[in-house]
């Protein structure tokens, strides 16, 4: 049986479980709400997407010992979707998985369904061959979509493809679509839209290089800071010969408010890298000294200057925005928790950062308060953090920075500084406010920060940065039809040491070939292994055939997502 390992371009050094929310009723969104985890620099990780997590997933399915079960029979495992790092519900996944010998591919296609999920998970695996030290790629096809069932919309879609191009060099690409409701449940499905396409040309043995692109496809979306107008109008402004007054296009042909392109070199230890923006061709670099504001020198990036960082040794930290602020019923709060009406004045809540966080350094941006926003945006003060290790720079923000910048890089004695939340609010924190109204806490989205190196790293000065590549468009996406199989109980589940972390099955699982409730139907073909009166549940919405209106599985429509006859934005610089 194949052996499913990891691709990864850099290394995640930490695992983070789901927290004992026990005391809340399981339907409420402070369960339901995922936890999802990025990478700050996040156009690094625009090369793989999340197909690290996805290989966890199906590497802890067991599928070893279930492969190859009668013709078009599945198996059901509850997976640890937290522990792989994935955002999808921990409901049972449905699997097929078949390999006709050890030197066939390892074809798997896997599901979630069930009676009250509003989102479709589907995903599918043609192994080759397994990764190797020189070919740390494998060759493999996965594809994963994520999908509203109320109207077919898709959340998320990917396609993830390695190939051998010699004996020596490995292609691989990617391209995945993401819908800005997955970062923030806050907003509407389909208010923003984002695509992102990658290619990495490896060599055996040695290291290789890449292109990634992102493509936010965001007009309607509004930025604050000037007063809320719409992204589009703004760019009227700046770019009116890509965005004329009333432009409406949109993904996947329409003019992106923002194009990203970052090339980029590794080798086993390192990843050297540079970033262009669409429009205007302007590169990415750091400032000298100090920042924009305290008379530092910009210094953009070029050759023998770019950025690099080690692909291992992370740390991590929690978005401003990437929390779930939930009442006493479990219910996420709303966007005016003061309630003076308006957004932008938080409700301030005492925080003692000594007894929660044992942390006693003073920060000039923190007055003893953590201030709640909305049901997503904690305000925890900002401090000026070296990007190596996170280790503070003085009390304060970054010199020459404000207070909301958190893009500018300032070089300082040889090592790099940008500014990070000054604390993080503990997972499961309760804060009370003065009325004695009590909020409970989560993290939502955590980021890992990869270490920068020192200007004149050994390591990094190895690399030498490639020609832009060509990257897949939104015509990559496969869409396979994974057709819901005939299955019965949960014979995997993750759960089994942490039951109450099971909101299914309370972390119980059934032997293969039992008969756990006498009906003479094994539990594997056995959807009801403890009701002896029922056994057959085609499309797993937990209603006995006998009894259910509709037993057709969900299908997406991709009908009005394909958009086979439009071509992907391309007149931007790289």
């Amino acid at each position: 049986m194949k052996k499913i390992l990891f691709i990864t371009l850099i290394f995640s050094s930490s695992i983070f479980s789901f927290p004992d929310l026990n005391t809340f009723d399981k339907t409420k969104l402070i369960w339901k709400n995922p936890k999802i985890f990025y990478v700050h620099q996040y156009l690094l990780d625009v090369a793989f997407g999340r197909v690290n997590s996805y290989l966890c997933l199906i590497n802890n399915s067991d599928y070893k010992n279930n492969s190859n079960l009668e013709d078009g029979i599945g198996y059901k495992v509850i997976l640890d979707n937290a522990a792989c790092e994935g955002a999808e519900v921990s409901r049972p996944w449905t699997i097929v998985s078949k390999q006709e010998t050890e030197n066939s591919n390892l074809d798997m296609e896997l599901s979630i369904a069930g009676p009250d999920d509003i989102t479709d998970y589907k995903m599918k695996l043609i192994l080759e061959e397994e990764a190797s030290d020189s070919n740390p790629y494998g060759t493999l096809t996965l594809d994963y979509s994520a999908v509203s069932k109320a109207n077919s919309l898709p959340l998320y879609v990917a396609t993830y493809e390695s190939k051998k191009l010699s004996e020596n060099q490995i292609k691989f690409e990617a391209a995945y679509y993401l819908d800005g409701v997955v970062v923030n449940n806050l907003l509407p499905a389909g208010y923003e839209k984002y695509f992102y396409s990658s290619k990495i040309i490896h060599t055996s043995n040695s290291g290789g290089h890449g292109t990634a692109n992102a493509f936010n496809f965001s007009p309607n979306a509004t930025i604050p800071a000037l007063g809320g107008i719409k992204y589009v109008d703004y760019f009227a402004q700046i770019y009116p010969q890509y965005f004329p007054v009333g432009y409406t296009g949109n993904y996947p042909d329409g003019n992106p408010i923002s194009i990203q392109t970052v090339n980029f070199a590794y080798n086993d230890k390192v990843i050297k890298f540079e970033v262009t923006e669409g429009y205007s061709g302007a590169k990415n670099g750091v400032w000298l000294n100090a920042g924009p504001s305290g008379g530092g020198q910009f210094q953009a990036s070029s050759q023998n200057s770019e950025l690099c960082v080690a692909r291992t040794g992370s740390w991590t930290y929690v978005g401003p925005q990437n929390y779930g602020v939930y009442n006493t019923s479990g219910d996420r709060i709303n966007n005016n928790p003061d309630g003076d009406g308006n957004p932008n004045t938080p409700l301030s809540v005492n925080y003692d950062l000594q007894a929660i966080n044992n942390i006693t350094a003073n920060n000039a941006t923190y007055n003893g308060t953590a201030k709640i926003f909305s049901g997503s945006w904690v305000g925890t003060g900002m401090q000026c953090k070296k990007i190596a290790d996170g280790s503070s720079y003085g009390n304060t923000i970054c010199p020459g920075t404000s207070i909301g910048d958190v893009a500018t890089i300032v070089l300082i004695n040889g090592e790099y500084y940008s500014n990070f939340p000054f604390f993080d609010v503990p997972e499961g924190t309760v804060l009370t406010d003065a009325q004695g109204n009590e909020y409970y806490i989560r993290q939502l989205g955590v980021k890992k920060v990869y270490p920068m190196k020192p200007v004149g790293d050994s390591d990094c000065a190895t690399l030498t940065l490639q020609a832009t590549l060509d990257t897949p468009d939104h015509k990559f996406f496969n869409y396979p039809v994974i057709n819901i199989p005939k299955s019965g109980a949960v014979l995997v589940n993750k759960f089994s040491s942490n039951p109450l972390a099971d909101e299914y099955l309370q972390g119980k699982s059934f032997s293969k070939n039992g008969d756990d409730d006498g009906d003479g139907v094994l539990n594997y073909l056995d959807a009801f292994p403890e009701n002896a009166l029922k056994s057959l549940d085609a499309d797993q919405d937990g209603v006995d055939d006998a009894v259910d209106n509709n037993i057709t599985p969900f299908q997406p429509d991709w009908t009005n997502f394909k958009n086979s006859g439009k071509s992907l934005y391309s007149n931007y610089l790289k």
